[in-house]
Parts: C-alpha cells; structure tokens; sequence
C-alpha cells in the first residue's frame, strides 16, 4: 500500500470523529465583563489589542471550529479542540474552567 493510500484510509477511519463546532454566546454581557476585568490589568500597550478582540467577539451571535471526539458516555460525548477558539475569553493569567465557558456559551455540533 502506498504512503497516499495508507494516509486516505487512515483519514477516512477517522473521519466520522472529526467535528464541525458552533458555539453561541449565551450571555454576551457576562463575556464583556469577564475580558474587561482581566483588560484592565494588561499593560496599556496591550489594552487596545484586548478591547479589539471584545469588539469582534461580541458583534458575532457565533464562531465556529473543529475538533474531534476523545470520549464519551451515554448522554454526552467529549471533544478536543483549539484553546484559540476561546482566546477572547482567558490568557495565561487568567485561566478559564469549563465551568465558566459552559455558562457564557451554547455548544453544538454541526
């Protein structure tokens, strides 16, 4: 089997885990509070960056991504994907539980 072949059959195995992700903000004002909070205590040279990003985050009703499917149960599954679907919404400093994210966005698969 050549490297082309073993690579389409690896990625058609696969294929069914890989996920479209739509997450919709469930409570824009609670995003807004969350990253002017931590805005505030950036350096000024970053502030403008920050507030940018706010800016496009909340003027969208949804984002969208991939992940793909590491476990799952009888009523939910569980997905991995990118932090920087996120990144508006925490940085190094200011970490985020998924706790947090659950109440400041709807998720769902499309």
């Amino acid at each position: 089997m050549s490297d082309h072949a073993k690579i389409v059959a690896a990625c058609e195995q696969i294929s069914e885990s890989v996920l479209h992700i739509k997450f919709e903000k469930a409570n824009k004002q609670l995003i807004k509070d969350r990253v002017d909070k931590f805005t505030d205590k950036k350096p000024s040279g970053e502030k403008a960056h920050w507030k940018k990003m706010l800016t496009e985050e909340l003027r969208s009703p949804s984002e969208t991504t991939t992940g793909f499917v590491v476990g799952e149960s009888t009523t939910d599954i569980v997905i991995l994907t990118c932090a920087h679907s996120l990144q508006v919404c925490f940085d190094k400093l200011n970490p985020i539980s998924a706790s947090e994210v659950n109440r400041l966005y709807y998720f769902s698969t499309v």
